[in-house]
Order: structure tokens, then C-alpha cells, then sequence
């Protein structure tokens, strides 16, 4: 019997729809990386791998997530700003207790020159239309966990819904409506491309342009960018803005709340030749840091209240109204592969307090890592209170591997302190 082909028999009726086959592949792709993260999560003896991804955070978000995936960055020609012209839609923002209503400003005729700031402007242009869960797609891309990244940190504050472990594409996509509830920086006056993959975008407030920096390139074929847009509290000035525009090339950029207001900054490193660390993104204004140009931003964990301390290159800072001041502690993370003894920075409850930055130092016994150790001697004090009476205990091993792997990684409020 010859073979029939169904295709043969159906009319052009039968065709998908233009762009279906597109997006299947895309939803198919996105499906596919949540199943995997979800596998892959919680993990408890491959999360002791996450010790060394953690060291090598340098390879920052220019470069890649983790492992031997990596992130390509479009090199073609970068050129200078063009203006636009705005459009004004209204968009509606849920919240539990009242309705919310945000105008932004639709980008209309920005023209990008790269792949990266084709990424980056569509991404603000989904978020301007209200379109949360198209602008959620390229930031949920990548290969390091939504708990790992500086980036998204800002979005697992209450007030935004992200919870460690439980973050989906969709859960992604109501944080990000929620942080612009107030309004977000969203009309582009402008893009430049100092580095392959780290595009600035000048946002113009009608009054006043400030400038926001975010990375963008692809990851396993699918664009990726990294950075929340720039968001402005009701009642606040753009003025007040401190814009991140500098006279050196941004390396990368990591985010923390400074002054525990609730608004976080960028915390931006600089390439010569001016180097150091700068601070942009609210009405904070905080002197320059000087420093070496190459050193790791580690992270931030929170002093006491709800501003963060900063963990740069082994060092602790806090914002001392004026400026970040070094507050001289050891605050370096040592990892115990070669030696079986190592150091890191986390925080817990202290001295009636529930939430001080802790420093731990450790030993393991077996082995030289909690997946192959037996146990692990443990003493922990107070970070800014070096000479304090420490905590001793034991911890159990492979029993209790979680707690091992998260004193190793440093933890804090169920996240990572060490973020890429």
C-alpha cells in the first residue's frame, strides 16, 4: 500500500501561523532550563562544587555563569547615542493591597549597532509596554542560579516576591512589575558599547538623561542580558539621580543597598584609568573607592538592620554617610580544597540579634570538602567584632552536608553572599 502523507491531503489552512515554530522553539528551550534548574537546584553533595565557582567569580558577567558554558558577546561596531521620540502607555502594577497605577515612556526610534544592544533595548522597550514576562526571558537566561546572581539580588526583598529555590520565569516576571511599580527608567536616549557586551543606555527623565549600565551577549543560542532597570521611588526627583557615566570602562557591575532604604545602588568597577569602585543608580553620593583595577567584588551581606556591608577583595566597607569606609576585618573567603581548612563571611543570629554578619573559620576531617570530609570544625564570631568570645561546634558529615556547604559558600537569608 503506497504511503499517504497527511500533508499532501490538508490545505494551506493546515500551516502554522507565522512565527509559531519560532516560538515553540522557544518555549520548548525555556521549559527545558527550568525542569533543569529545578533538578539541579537543591543538589546537596553539587552544591559543594559551588565552593569553586564561588572562588572564580572574577569570570563576572561579561564571560559567563558557571561551568564550561559559556556566554558569547557580539564584537561588531559600537557607535554614539541617537535620540528618541516618547510615547506615553499606562501600565497597571499588582499589588496585594491596592492598585498601582505607572506611566512609562516607550523607546520609538533607538537604533542599536550590536547584537548586545539589540538584547538590552528590547528588554527596556517588553518592560515599557508592560510586557513583564517578554522582558523576564532574557533575564532569566544564563547558566548561574537566580540565588547566585548580584543582579537579581534586589528582587528577593519581600516587597518583590523572589524566594530562594522557588524562582520561575513567571515569578521572575511579577518581580520585575512590582519593582516598577513606581516607575522605571525605560526611555532610551541613547546606547553606547565601551566593552563587547557592557552597553550603557542614557535614559532620559524628560528634565535630565541618567545613565544605567547592563551586559547582554547569548547563552546556548538565546539572548541574555543581566541588570534591573533603573527604578525611581514615588515622590523622588530623576535629578537626584546620580547617573552612572565615567570617564573609564565599566568592568562589571554588582548591586547593593548602601544606606538600607529599600533603593540599591549600582556598585560599578572601573577600568583605568581611573579604576576603583563607583556608585550610581539612586540619589546616594558616595565618593569613588580607590582601588587596584583588577580585585573581586565578593558581595554584600547585611549590617544589623538592613544596609549592606560590602566584601571587597577581603576586605569589609560600609557606607559611612559620605563614603565607603574599610572597617578592617579580615572578610576574605579561603577555600579549604588543598588544605582542608578555610574561611568565609555569612550571617545569623548573634548575641540576641538575628541578623549580624558572622565570619566563620573551619577544618574538615576525612577529606577536604564537605562532600568527601567526615566532619567540620567550626568557629564562628561576630565579623565586625574580631576579638568577641566565637561559637565552636561540630558539624556532621555527609549527615548534615547543606550546613557544611553553606558555611563554605557564605549564606545569608537562605542566598549566597558570593554572587556573579
Amino acid at each position: 500500500m503506497p504511503e499517504i502523507r497527511m500533508d499532501e491531503l490538508l490545505g494551506p489552512e493546515a500551516s502554522p501561523r507565522p512565527g509559531f515554530e519560532d516560538e515553540l522553539a522557544a518555549r520548548l528551550h525555556r521549559g527545558w532550563h527550568h525542569a533543569e534548574r529545578s533538578r539541579r537546584r537543591w543538589l546537596q553533595v553539587g552544591m559543594a562544587v559551588a565552593a569553586v565557582a564561588a572562588a572564580t567569580v572574577l569570570v563576572v558577567v561579561l564571560t559567563g555563569r558557571d561551568g564550561p558554558k559559556t556566554v558569547t558577546v557580539d564584537t561588531s561596531p559600537v557607535t554614539s547615542p541617537v535620540t528618541t521620540v516618547p510615547e506615553t502607555v499606562t501600565t497597571a502594577a499588582p499589588t496585594s493591597t491596592q492598585e498601582v497605577t505607572t506611566t512609562t515612556q516607550i523607546p520609538t526610534s533607538v537604533v542599536a549597532t550590536s547584537d548586545a544592544q539589540q538584547t538590552v533595548l528590547d528588554y527596556l522597550t517588553a518592560l515599557a509596554e508592560g510586557g513583564w514576562a517578554d522582558a523576564a526571558v532574557p533575564l532569566w537566561e544564563g547558566g548561574l542560579e537566580p540565588e547566585a546572581r548580584a543582579d537579581l539580588r534586589p528582587l528577593f526583598a519581600p516587597e518583590y516576591g523572589l524566594r530562594p529555590g522557588e524562582v520561575t520565569h513567571e515569578a521572575l516576571a511579577a518581580a520585575l512589575e512590582r519593582w516598577c511599580a513606581d516607575g522605571c527608567g525605560t526611555l532610551v536616549a541613547g546606547l553606547t558599547e565601551p566593552s563587547p557586551g557592557l552597553v550603557v543606555v542614557t535614559l532620559d527623565f524628560g528634565v535630565s538623561q541618567r545613565a544605567a549600565v547592563f551586559t547582554a551577549g547569548e547563552f546556548e543560542g538565546q539572548p541574555l542580558v543581566t541588570g534591573l532597570p533603573l527604578r525611581v521611588p514615588a515622590g523622588v526627583d530623576p535629578t537626584t539621580i546620580v547617573g552612572c557615566t565615567f570617564n573609564s570602562v565599566p568592568l562589571w557591575v554588582s548591586m547593593a543597598d548602601l544606606d538600607g532604604d529599600g533603593w540599591y545602588e549600582q556598585i560599578i568597577q572601573l577600568d583605568r584609568p581611573t579604576g576603583g569602585i563607583a556608585v550610581c543608580g539612586t540619589d546616594l553620593v558616595v565618593e569613588r573607592l580607590p582601588m587596584p583595577v583588577e580585585f573581586p567584588l565578593l558581595g554584600a551581606v547585611p549590617i544589623g538592620g538592613s544596609s549592606d556591608l560590602l566584601l571587597v577583595d577581603g576586605r569589609a566597607y560600609a557606607f559611612d554617610g559620605t563614603a565607603l569606609v574599610d572597617q578592617g576585618v579580615d572578610a576574605s573567603f579561603i577555600d579549604a580544597f588543598e588544605t582542608g581548612a578555610g574561611s568565609s563571611v555569612g550571617c545569623g543570629a548573634w548575641g540576641g540579634s538575628e541578623r549580624v554578619p558572622l565570619r566563620y573559620t573551619y577544618t574538615f576531617e576525612g577529606g577536604n570538602t564537605p562532600d568527601t570530609a567526615t566532619v567540620m570544625h567550626v568557629t564562628v564570631r561576630p565579623l565586625l567584632a574580631p576579638t568577641a568570645n566565637p561559637d565552636q561546634y561540630d558539624v556532621a558529615l555527609p549527615a548534615d552536608i547543606q550546613t557544611a556547604v553553606e558555611i563554605v559558600n557564605g549564606w545569608c537569608d537562605g542566598l549566597p553572599v558570593r554572587t556573579g
